[in-house]
């Protein structure tokens, strides 16, 4: 095995570690949100962060994979369902959801 392939390779070692540097700016950034709730800056650049850190985590875990092989099972037709469900859930629970600026 080459040494830049596979689970063990140098590839697969930097997108795993490109992921734990994101999820750890994640929480430091989550940190400053407590600081500063006001405009909500901090929260958004932590998810931001934590999404980076999760797609470097994929795409190390699916380095092998060939792409056919993932998307051919979940056809199209299928997210459907998923995404209405979701936009039916976000209606619902939308007029619950209130911004406040009180501090715990």
């Amino acid at each position: 095995m080459p040494e830049g392939d596979g689970l063990g390779g140098n590839a697969y070692r930097a997108r795993l570690f490109a992921g734990f540097c994101f999820s750890v700016l994640g929480d430091a950034l989550l940190l400053f949100d407590e600081r500063d709730q006001e405009t909500g800056v901090w929260f958004i650049a932590g998810l931001v962060a934590f999404l980076f850190g999760h797609l470097c985590y994929v795409f190390a875990l699916a380095r092998g994979l060939d792409t056919a092989d993932v998307i051919a099972p979940l056809p199209a037709v299928l997210a459907v369902p998923c995404v209405l469900y979701g936009y039916t859930m976000y209606t619902f629970i939308l007029p619950g959801l209130q911004v406040s600026n009180r501090n715990p």
